[in-house]
């Protein structure tokens, strides 16, 4: 932008450029506008099975998942329920719509060795898309959805989990 204001300036000196000048800074104008529109966009609407359920899977279950004799902190983030519930700190893994209001996100974010999340002897970090990912569903309302064998085969078409199984035929 302060480029584009330098060549408007010295445009007035020469006749010929200033045409050239106010087109110039029409177009970095419209080249800022543009940009600032993206940046103003709202991200895609996070999936929690197809992009949110894997992760806490992949990353999290191991300590935080079913089984009882290996949870750490009393905190449960395979159940709506449990993820929601306030812990032992008196804050929650995760408030709905408030990235920085969770402690998940607080912990993901961490560049101490002892809070961070999953820990680094874990040795499955999270990737920095991964990160943005769980952020924007949180900032997106942190929406549950059932497991999709639990949703009815009509409502996983609807929302483009059908399954293609092969088709068994009938001999006889």
């Amino acid at each position: 932008m302060i480029l584009c204001l330098a060549i408007v300036r010295h445009a007035a000196r020469f006749p010929r450029a200033v045409a050239t000048g106010v087109l110039l800074e029409l177009l970095c104008l419209w080249t800022w506008a543009a940009a600032a529109a993206d940046t103003a966009r709202p991200a895609a609407q996070v999936d929690f099975n197809r992009q949110i359920r894997p992760i806490l899977s992949d990353h999290c279950f191991a300590c935080h998942g079913p089984d009882e004799g290996k949870r750490k902190a009393g905190l449960r983030l395979d159940r709506e329920e449990d993820a929601f519930r306030t812990l032992k700190s008196g804050r929650a893994a995760l408030v709905a719509g408030k990235p920085e209001g969770g402690t998940l996100v607080e912990r993901i974010l961490s560049k101490d060795p002892d809070e961070i999340m999953p820990p680094p002897e874990h040795g499955k970090p999270l990737s920095p898309a991964q990160i943005e990912l769980l952020q924007a569903w949180v900032r997106q309302g942190a929406r549950w959805q059932q497991h999709w064998s639990f949703i009815a085969r009509a409502r996983r078409e609807a929302l483009g989990l059908a399954l293609s199984l092969p088709h068994r035929s009938r001999l006889g």
